[in-house]
């Protein structure tokens, strides 16, 4: 994992999960051989470079293994995909709150996601980290070619201050996942003092 990328893109991690790997492990990536890290047993994983992803297309993934007191190696082939174009596009690309008193919640506000491809795309998971939270989700379990559904979110700071997060799209997509940066700002209740006058 991932599967796929985004034409244009930084170098990034490739994870490959399995079993029986070693130290004697080898990958292949578009012909080239990169540094095989040893994870685990179940896990390797390489550095995919940006020229190997700068241009839309398919590369080939080989991996090699050589299990202990096998006569031979195995080996297996997996597809990767590089798309031309981010495919699921989620719009505003972050929101600002308004400041909001702690431990209340603020009206939602509302994030457009477009699929921007000619195929149907599954959805994982869209969630909110920190003081924010997916009030409602209308897009089911996929979003079709071209679709458009939206989230809303809202906010309420535990603490006053500024505060941060984001909302996470994981889905099918090669650009997986899409995220929203999201702010805003805490502030304390109004407390008078005393309450009453002589």
């Amino acid at each position: 994992s991932p599967a796929a990328a985004v034409a244009g893109s930084p170098s990034f991690t490739l994870t490959i999960n399995g079993t029986g790997f070693n130290s004697k492990t080898v990958v292949s990536v578009a012909g080239a051989f990169p540094a095989v890290k040893l994870i685990s047993s179940m896990q390797v994983t390489v550095t995919v470079t940006a020229a190997q992803i700068a241009k839309p297309g398919a590369l080939q993934v080989y991996v090699e293994n050589f299990p202990s007191g096998a006569s031979c190696a195995a080996f297996g082939f997996l597809p990767f995909t590089v798309a031309n174009a981010p495919t699921v596009t989620p719009s505003p690309l972050s929101l600002v709150f308004s400041p909001q008193v702690a431990n209340t919640t603020s009206a939602s506000k509302s994030i457009k996601i477009t699929n921007n491809g000619p195929s149907e795309v599954s959805l994982s998971s869209i969630t909110a980290t920190g003081n924010f939270a997916v009030a409602s989700n209308n897009c089911g379990s996929t979003i079709n070619a071209r679709g458009v559904c939206n989230v809303t979110v809202t906010f309420t700071p535990s603490i006053a201050g500024a505060l941060t997060g984001s909302l996470a799209i994981i889905d099918s997509a090669p650009d997986s996942p899409q995220t929203v940066a999201l702010s805003g700002t805490g502030e304390l209740p109004y407390t008078f003092s005393p309450t009453t006058l002589a």
